[in-house]
């Protein structure tokens, strides 16, 4: 008789932590705003609720898969080929798409310790090994980085400003990491928090497009 065997998921998805996520409710029953998960207490954009008023009589069909008018209208908003424009259901999905499209086994791929924790989970389940880069005082370090590179990285995730931490990166900082990396290896600049940030020597990375 065979032994029974029940599939098993590649060895990586296995190191994943469950994702805890931060408290949404007080004891004084105020409203909790969680700026780590970007929201706002001005509320949606007048602007967006009246988009989507005007399409909920087609909610039933199914929605473009390519975002081509969102890809377009971004396209015109930032001077960017669209063709060069990933649209996804948030920067999670986002950072897993790039993980699996060019990573695997035997890869690595760079992230900073307290960097955003989806990176390490992306990187697992692509099947590669993440390489946790220390910081100093909480905030990336570019020198650190790059003296942790070898052959087999692949991919440098770095979020600017960062999440949990909320430090930042110069732009001269982040030109000069996008300079010393390889050009095979893929910078994954991650601003999703670019608004919050004032100081004058602060860029989104667009420019790097």
């Amino acid at each position: 008789m065979l032994a029974m065997k029940r599939p098993e998921p590649r060895a990586g998805l296995l190191e994943i932590n469950s994702y805890v996520p931060g408290r949404s409710t007080t004891h004084r029953r105020a409203q909790v705003y969680k700026l780590s998960s970007n929201e706002t207490p001005l509320g949606p954009s007048p602007n967006a609720v009246r988009a989507y008023q005007d399409v909920a009589g087609d909610l039933a069909l199914y929605p473009d898969g390519s975002s081509a008018p969102l890809r377009e209208a971004l396209s015109r908003a930032y001077n960017i080929n669209p063709a060069l424009i990933v649209c996804g259901a948030g920067s999670d999905e986002l950072l897993n798409l790039l993980a699996r499209a060019f990573l695997g086994p035997g890869d690595e791929a760079i992230h900073t310790v307290y960097g955003f924790l989806v990176y390490r989970n992306a990187i697992l389940g692509a099947g590669a090994r993440p390489i946790a880069v220390p910081e100093s005082n909480y905030t990336a370090d570019v020198d650190a980085i790059l003296e942790a590179v070898t052959p087999q990285t692949k991919v440098v995730f770095l979020a600017n400003p960062n999440n949990p931490t909320g430090t930042y990166l110069p732009y001269d900082e982040i030109k000069r990491l996008r300079q010393h990396l390889a050009s095979d290896v893929l910078f994954v600049l991650d601003s999703a928090y670019a608004e919050y940030v004032r100081s004058e020597d602060y860029r989104s990375g667009m420019e790097l497009v």
